[in-house]
This record gives C-alpha cells, sequence and structure tokens, in this order.
C-alpha cells in the first residue's frame, strides 16, 4: 500500500493508487448541467475526445429506465433509436433522415452530441476496453476505472409484438457488457449499437432493432 493515495501522470491522464489499483484522479472529472432537466453529470476528457462518464438521464416520453423499473438515478435512461436521434418512439420506425451522424445532437444536451462508430473505435485507441468499465461495488463512486469512463451493464428493452399482435416492452438484464447506441442506421428498422468488450481493444458494433432500448452516452461536439 506504499502507493495508496500517489498520482501519476500517464498519455494526459491523472491516476490516482486507490485500494492498491490505478484509478483515474478524481480531480480529472469535470461537470455539466442539463438545462432542460438540472441533471448534473460527470464528464471527462480521453485523448482528444470529452464524454459524459455516466449515462443519459434526460427522460422523454416513451424511454426507460436501465437496470430494473426504478433504476433511472443508477443505470440512466433506455432509449429506442429513434429516441436517441431526436425523433417520437416509433413502433414501426422508418428510415431516418440524417445529413451527418458525426453531428448529431439528438437527445444529447446543446454542445453535445450521439458518438457515431468512429467515435467509439477512437476512445478504443485511447483505452483498453477493460480501463473503461466497473462494476456498482468494490469502488467508491470517484474511483471507477483507469480511463475513468465508467461503463456498465444496464440490459436492454426487448420491444416486440408477442405471437405477431400484442406489442410488448420487456427490460432484459441477462446481458453482461455495456451496450450503447451509436448515431448510424442500417436499415429502415435497424441501427447500429457498440458493446464495450470485456478483452478486446477493437470495437463491437451489432447491428439491432431501432424499437430496442438502450442507453446513450454523450461526446462533446
Amino acid at each position: 500500500m506504499a502507493n495508496e493515495g500517489k498520482v501519476v501522470e500517464l498519455n494526459g491522464m491523472n491516476l490516482q493508487c486507490y485500494e492498491n489499483n490505478w484509478r483515474r484522479d478524481p480531480g480529472d472529472y469535470r461537470n455539466i448541467t442539463d438545462s432542460r432537466d438540472g441533471n448534473r453529470y460527470k464528464t471527462i476528457k480521453i485523448g482528444k475526445q470529452e464524454w459524459f462518464a455516466e449515462n443519459l438521464k434526460y427522460e422523454i416520453e416513451g424511454s426507460w429506465c436501465g437496470g430494473n423499473i426504478n433504476g433511472c438515478n443508477t443505470y440512466g435512461r433506455l432509449y429506442s433509436w429513434d429516441m436517441t436521434i431526436g425523433q417520437p418512439k416509433d413502433a414501426h420506425p422508418t428510415l431516418a433522415n440524417i445529413e451527418d451522424p458525426e453531428d448529431l445532437q439528438g437527445v444529447c444536451p446543446n454542445g453535445w452530441r450521439v458518438p457515431s462508430t468512429l467515435d467509439w473505435s477512437i476512445l478504443l485507441k485511447e483505452c483498453n476496453s477493460a480501463d473503461l468499465s466497473k462494476t456498482l461495488t468494490g469502488y467508491d463512486s470517484l474511483h471507477t476505472d483507469l480511463c475513468g469512463f465508467s461503463a456498465f451493464p444496464t440490459g436492454y428493452e426487448n420491444v416486440f409484438f408477442r405471437n405477431g399482435i400484442d406489442y410488448t416492452e420487456e427490460l432484459v438484464t441477462s446481458s453482461t457488457l455495456p451496450a450503447y447506441w451509436s448515431s448510424e442506421q442500417v436499415t429502415d428498422t435497424t441501427a447500429t449499437s457498440v458493446v464495450i468488450p470485456s478483452k478486446s481493444n477493437t470495437i463491437s458494433a451489432t447491428t439491432r432493432k431501432k424499437v430496442y432500448g438502450y442507453p446513450v452516452r454523450c461526446i462533446k461536439k
């Protein structure tokens, strides 16, 4: 424990030894307030990017709580892809008209935007995937992971028509990897989500139905 509390600089990040592990120095976090609802978020600079260090919590009609039905404060909210890009929730999505997926504010506050798959790929060039993730136990709320991104699994909202008829929404919490929406659609009914893998530096981009609910991390414009 000789290094406990010691702070060192590595690749532009200040790291603090906390319980015999190197974690991002809490002094590196910044804070922003969403003027729409007063929610306050930690942000973190990683390389040349600045990210939310928390999942977005902005409540819009039709969004869900992550983790459990009362989990909005801890897990943030889950959004369909239509909601993510700033459109109303739609059980029958169509092809969206997006001029530039690299500059899409969507559900994010002013000055921030929905990240593209390129943004996620750049992030994983700065940090190992394991250094971006935290658990909800084992560390305090300040010392989360090596890079300070603080990703963790939230589950996702499965939306489908049971027996092809009955519209159904079900929270699925069995997923063990953090997953987030990107700003890019694939077809009229599908878009790209990204999964932060546990032991890889390559982003896992996956096609998901737009009606599914995933969390959002905003990136600074």
